[in-house]
């Protein structure tokens, strides 16, 4: 078994008939409380949420066309 993520991209792959994606796994982003603030730091977790925002359905597992 792949995520989702990694299988639905590539196009040699495909899925098995009758099964659906299971959702047992979530995408964390963390850092030290500390350092959450820091300018670097919050820029790049508030660019990581926006990338992570565009593939949301690749993700969490929505056929890709």
């Amino acid at each position: 078994m792949l995520p989702c993520y990694i299988g639905d991209t590539d196009p040699e792959l495909g899925r098995l008939a009758g099964t659906d994606p299971i959702p047992d796994m979530h995408v964390w982003i963390l850092t030290h409380g500390d350092l959450r603030m820091k300018p670097r730091v919050r820029a790049l977790m508030d660019h990581l949420y926006e990338e992570f925002e565009k593939v949301r359905p690749i993700i969490e597992g929505a056929k890709v066309p």
